[in-house]
């Protein structure tokens, strides 16, 4: 299988598709989970990094309360669109720009100094180099402000992957976004360029009930390819003939950095 990496960018419907799946089986939620361990207090300055369709810091919003406090970005028109649209009725208002993560130094409405907490959910990975967006995100803090990343985390799908390893291989480009290598150097950073460093894990353990929906999750991954629907059918019969579900584990680490060193 061979994909190029403007390819491995989300469709909103395929997020949204598995979301659905990962929140509808699983046993927690990744949404309820953020805000709870983001440490978040009243009138804080806080930046969403690739926002999506805004669902997180509309959470964040109703907790920060402060008018002016709550900015989110996200490369993705459509996706900024969707977030100003189902945002109307929040309050305190928030702040949604179109960008790039990795333009965020060329722009006039991030200033330096300003936030309490920048933090990203799934999104961090896209970047072209994470260490030159955590030197430019650090610029943006407060002397005792934090940065939380969350992403993938230990063996984060590893019985997805193995299943999927019996008829297709995937792209080396995607492996990126799903491995625990990028997470690590988040890590290295954190502990070189902040005085403090916390490390949380998220788990949610998912169990699919029928093929249907197994399909629809295979479908709703960037590195779906049709080329391939008839050896997942036979694979996916032959799992469900022997189990009543499919399980895997959706494992994410939540690295906080606070206190910079300048």
């Amino acid at each position: 299988m061979t994909n190029s990496t403007d390819k491995l960018l989300d469709s909103t419907d395929d997020v949204a598709t598995r979301v659905h799946i990962n929140t509808t089986y699983g046993n927690n939620n990744l949404r309820e989970w953020v805000p709870s361990h983001l440490d978040l207090k009243t009138d804080e300055k806080v930046l969403d990094i690739g926002c999506g369709n805004g669902l997180h810091i509309r959470d964040v919003a109703n907790i920060v309360k402060g008018e002016n406090c709550c900015f989110a970005l996200d490369y993705d028109k459509d996706m900024i669109f969707q977030s100003i649209k189902t945002s109307s009725n929040v309050s305190p208002k928030i702040n949604f720009f179109t960008m790039s993560m990795d333009d965020i130094d060329s722009s006039d409405n991030i200033s330096n100094d300003f936030f309490d907490l920048i933090y990203s959910v799934y999104a961090f990975y896209y970047t072209k180099n994470e260490i030159n967006l955590l030197n430019s995100l650090k610029s943006k803090l407060k002397p005792d402000g934090r940065i939380s990343i969350i992403g993938p985390h230990s063996d984060n799908n590893k019985d997805w992957w193995t299943f999927l390893s019996q008829f297709i291989k995937i792209d080396d480009n995607y492996c990126k976004y799903t491995n625990t290598e990028f997470m690590k150097n988040v890590e290295n950073y954190a502990k070189i360029n902040f005085k403090e460093i916390q490390i949380t894990e998220f788990v949610n353990k998912i169990s699919i009930p029928s093929i249907d929906i197994f399909r629809q999750y295979w479908q709703s991954n960037v590195y779906y390819d049709s080329e391939y629907d008839s050896e997942f059918e036979y694979y996916a019969k032959k799992h469900f003939d022997e189990c009543n579900n499919f399980q895997y584990s959706k494992k994410a680490g939540m690295i906080t950095m606070k206190k910079p060193s300048f």
